[in-house]
């Protein structure tokens, strides 16, 4: 890892017109390590998945992540009879401020019942299997009512934009499929969202949704099987319970359900889960084990509510170690959700996603950070600050030509690149980039191709960054070229954009005509920065010249107005020189510290300037 200016960002409000070619925008982009997929808090999927390969039992996995935890039975601690265990009991969301779904039966017709209330046979009627229906939601003169239409052939008529729809529970032989998914239990139901649009919701037992729950692959260890059962039924539980109330009635106004069925609650897939060929009658009776079998098995402590049910919060994976709780989410610190090493999670042959580099693209970072109160002109670097858990992370920016600094959370970053940040996908493109907490390094992007190694890095990119320099390879201007020598037509350059001069209303010297630098030649002279190189007539520029170290630093003295000397005499290889004096005055103020570290007495006077060598001079004189 760089120091704290690991890079710096071109896309920058002072810069833009700097580096505007495509190949120089590829550039903008910063590079984040870390390892892991999801939140970090509890439970590591792919944790799990190694502890159960090393032979550790669902009970010793659940209570290594969860602290001070027990399995027990949830139908002893809430009682058989709890809603929570009843047929239909859970209801799950399927999509949310629908206009229109499709609709098919398999093996045996569906019962569909549209009104607001209980249907008498006489007012049902069948979808039969190889018919094709869609349940819409009007416009028009019939904004806010619904109708079934069969595709292609008629439909029921409007009515309310609530409905249900059964079918004969027969193993997954009968199903209904709803959106191209298929669901072999439970029971359809509409209801209105608002707005002319309605929810789509499956009501289901507990242990039936279980089966569905698609949240690992069912061909992983029994033991990791078994913890994920488990931990499913908890969240499950705890999340129905909170939003149900004492009865089940209550339902999150967003999806008219107890429980959504991705990845903002658990992922539910239905059928397809418990239904796979090859391994599903394994999850299924690993649900069997730890469901009905084993009494409704959950992770249990002391201090948590419902019984002491947990709200079993899990992931993926992280990158070594889990999160506590309050660093994520914020709030209370909850004894059951602190953070523990994670060797399992890290292991490459067992995590897919244990190491991992996303891309963030500049501006995104810049106008994400600017949301959160710092709104700088660029953001040029980073460091992490504290490793993982509660990761923090120290950006570099700039304010004009002011460095700036704010520290952030490894969690606010995660959030910007689960939203934002990018990964290399498989086909060679790039798709959204799978992150957690875990952030061990930042890599801001380079301004240039070729400084990356450079002792004056951060020196070459803050000038970059400031419109000082634009690069040695015009148009692309992807290179610095930082070991050359200065031309004295290019410290012309460089010295009229660092203080900002004007242009000269006259031509100076008569041997810069054709110079690309020709204007910023003259504006120097008028500022007074420059005298010519053939005194005493000085008609003379000299501008392919290379610029020695004593003459950069009579440059810099009269740019920049530097008059203290300090001591006098500060290197002992200067004495002699004409500007020696300005040599002094150039090392008080710090922006020279001689050319022999650490011991710095020396400043070699007539040794050519190299571009990277200008950069620094130039950063430590505008910072000031």
């Amino acid at each position: 890892m760089r120091s704290k200016w690991s890079g710096m960002v071109v896309a920058s409000l002072l810069v833009v017109s700097l580096l505007a070619t495509p190949a120089a925008a590829a550039q903008d982009e910063w590079t984040i390590d870390g390892g892991g997929w999801g939140h970090g808090v509890g439970l590591s999927q792919y944790g799990a998945y190694g502890q159960a390969l090393e032979g550790r039992s669902a009970t010793q996995i659940l209570t290594y992540y969860y602290k001070g935890t027990s399995v027990s039975s949830a139908s002893q601690l809430l009682g058989s009879d709890h809603w929570i265990f009843r047929p239909e009991a859970l209801w799950v969301g399927l999509s949310q401020a629908d206009t229109s779904v499709r609709i098919s039966a398999v093996g045996a017709p569906a019962t569909v019942c549209h009104k607001a209330g209980n249907c008498a046979d006489e007012e049902t009627f069948t979808i039969s299997p190889g018919e094709n229906w869609v349940f819409e939601a009007g416009s028009g003169a019939e904004a806010g009512r619904c109708r079934f239409r069969r595709i292609g052939v008629d439909n029921q008529g409007w009515g309310p934009c609530q409905a249900d729809i059964t079918w004969s529970d027969n193993g997954g032989v009968n199903r209904l499929v709803v959106a191209g998914s298929h669901y072999a239990h439970g029971r359809l139901r509409f209801r209105p969202a608002g707005g002319g649009k309605f929810h789509t919701i499956l009501s289901i037992g507990l242990e039936q949704y279980l089966r569905g729950l698609a949240e690992v692959p069912s061909s992983w260890p029994s033991a990791a099987l078994e913890a994920q059962a488990i931990i499913g039924r908890g969240y499950a539980i705890a999340t129905a319970l909170a939003r149900g109330g004492s009865d089940g009635s209550g339902r999150l106004s967003s999806c008219g359900c107890h429980i959504r069925d991705d990845a903002r609650d658990q992922v539910y897939a239905g059928w397809s889960k418990e239904g796979e060929p090859t391994y599903g009658s394994r999850w299924v009776a690993a649900v069997e084990r730890t469901g009905d079998s084993g009494g409704h098995q959950v992770v249990t402590h002391p201090d948590a509510p419902n019984r002491g049910i947990i709200s079993a919060y899990y992931s993926s994976s992280n990158g070594g170690v889990s999160e506590n709780v309050e660093d994520v989410w914020g709030g209370q610190a909850l004894p059951w959700l602190r953070s523990v090493e994670d060797p399992w999670s890290a292991n490459p042959n067992i995590n897919p996603l244990a190491r991992w580099s996303v891309f963030l693209d500049g501006e995104v970072l810049r106008s994400q950070l600017c949301k959160s109160g710092s709104c700088w002109d660029a953001v040029t670097g980073g460091e992490v600050v504290k490793k993982p858990p509660a990761g923090r992370i120290r950006l570099y920016g700039l304010s004009g030509r002011k460095v700036v600094s704010t520290e952030v959370t490894a969690v606010w970053l995660y959030n910007v690149l689960n939203a934002h940040g990018t990964e290399p996908a498989p086909n060679g493109g790039r798709r959204a980039a799978r992150v957690s907490p875990y952030i061990v390094d930042i890599h801001a992007p380079s301004p240039f191709l070729d400084v990356g190694d450079s002792v004056h890095y951060e020196d070459v990119a803050y000038i970059a960054n400031i419109g000082v320099t634009r690069g040695c390879n015009p148009p692309d201007n992807t290179l610095f070229c930082p070991t050359q020598s200065v031309t004295r037509a290019q410290m012309a350059s460089f010295l009229v954009r660092a203080l900002d001069l004007p242009p000269a209303d006259r031509d100076y010297f008569v041997d810069d005509n054709g110079s690309i630098h020709e204007d910023d030649i003259n504006a120097l002279a008028a500022a007074g920065v420059t005298r010519g190189c053939n005194p005493p007539k000085n008609d003379r520029f000299c501008p392919g010249q290379a610029v020695s170290r004593d003459q950069m630093a009579a440059f810099l003295v009269r740019g920049f107005g530097y008059t203290d000397p300090g001591e006098g005499n500060l290197f002992t290889d200067d004495n002699g020189s004409i500007f020696e004096g300005d040599i002094d005055r150039l090392a008080t103020a710090g922006v020279t510290k001689g050319c022999n570290p650490p011991k710095n007495d020396r400043f070699c006077p007539t040794q050519p300037v190299t571009r990277e060598q200008m950069a620094s001079f130039l950063a430590r004189a505008i910072r000031g």
